[in-house]
């Protein structure tokens, strides 16, 4: 089992990178021969990913995903983006097992989930509780 999380690693990278940004070089070799000594290595995706969200909030961007059955029209998109920022990035997926509504994740994170597929799941639950 690892010592640190993926998290901790990539706020140690970042936190390390913003102080000795000129020898970023150096820093890098110096974290990956740690990951290696820690039998680490595997958690490198994980960690690149915690890296990436915490450059993103430094920056005040935001990675938006909106799921639903259908394309959604362009406004509800141009909506979204006012909201989140203009530099934010925003992804739609269409996904007819959402049956309808829309889910919004904000940087990995579900921040609305309105679909259809989810009601119908905690409805589905609720009689559970009720009748079981």
């Amino acid at each position: 089992m690892s010592r640190y999380t993926p998290k901790q690693y990539a706020s140690a990278l970042f936190e390390s990178l913003q102080e000795l940004g000129a020898k970023a070089d150096v820093v890098v070799k110096g974290f990956v021969k740690m990951l290696v000594g820690n039998y680490d290595r595997a958690l490198l995706p994980k960690i690149l990913m915690q890296f990436k969200k915490l450059e993103r909030t430094k920056a005040g961007r935001h990675e938006v995903v909106l799921t639903s059955a259908r394309p959604l029209e362009k406004s509800v998109i141009a909506d979204v983006k006012k909201k989140v920022g203009e530099n934010s990035g925003i992804t739609e997926v269409v996904d007819p097992r959402v049956l309808g509504g829309v889910r919004i994740l904000i940087n990995d994170e579900v921040v609305i989930d309105g679909t259809l597929k989810s009601r119908i799941n905690k409805m589905v639950e609720q009689l559970v509780k009720v009748v079981g």
